[in-house]
């Protein structure tokens, strides 16, 4: 079957100029795309607002509000950053984000679950809550002059659970002195774990998996930075 060369070469408005065609494939299209584009910009409209508010909602959560810290100036790329001066207010800080994970279910105002899905499903316990640190290797002399110190850093993960445990940095179990030292040869403490938080909207809820990621970092000799990030992780919205 041989194509007319015009019903190819010709665009929609030629077609329509000089045959009276009226082009409805392209009005369908044109159609789709707008209601497309309206449906994609608001649900990214009614979503940053929520991730806003979950930002704000878990930072006031998980930060001790009475811990001695100051406002890093600075700008900071994971969001609000404090500065933590005091090994008891660190270690009290490390504490409340432990206590307030295992009991967010009991007395958060915001509904939510360890995990996507309804309850009571046993699946939706919480899950350990990991730690990591990034120490310089014991009994290096970072502070000595004479030395030359090694800056090689050692990777340690811990499980952190309900009993309120910090690992190496838990004074009941190894000393006031002996967690100070251990802090002063930390480069970095990080804390991440995974909250699914509800958005409800007219006639439906969206189930959103929100990464936490709180870290402190001790990039000079005094004190530890604190950053908190919150966002929701991509592909992990549903309808629920």
């Amino acid at each position: 079957m041989r194509l007319d060369p015009e019903n190819v070469l010709l665009t929609p408005y030629e077609k329509w100029r000089h045959h009276r065609i009226v082009p409805y494939q392209f009005i369908v299209h044109i159609f789709l795309l707008v209601i497309v584009t309206f449906f994609a910009v608001s649900a990214n409209s009614q979503h940053a607002a929520f991730a806003r508010r979950m930002n704000l909602n878990w930072y006031k959560y998980f930060i001790y509000d009475d811990v001695e810290m100051s406002i890093d100036d600075a700008p900071q790329p994971s969001g609000p950053a404090n500065l933590v001066y005091d090994v008891d207010d660190l270690v009290t800080s490390l504490t409340t984000i432990v206590t307030n994970y295992y009991g967010v279910k009991n007395s958060s105002l915001t509904k939510i679950n360890y995990h996507a899905g309804f309850e009571p499903d046993d699946r939706f316990k919480a899950e350990p809550l990991r730690m990591t640190s990034w120490s310089y290797r014991a009994g290096t002399k970072i502070f000595d002059p004479v030395v030359v110190p090694d800056f090689s850093l050692d990777e340690t993960s811990f499980d952190l659970d309900e009993s309120g445990n910090l690992g190496p940095y838990d004074i009941p179990t190894f000393g006031y002195d002996a967690v100070k030292d251990r802090l002063h040869l930390t480069k970095a403490i990080e804390i991440a774990f995974t909250l699914t938080s509800f958005d409800l909207a007219a006639g439906y809820r969206t189930c959103s998996t929100m990464a936490i990621t709180i870290r402190y970092s001790n990039d000079a000799n005094g004190p530890f930075t604190m950053t908190f990030d919150s966002h929701a992780k991509a592909g992990h919205e549903s309808i629920c």
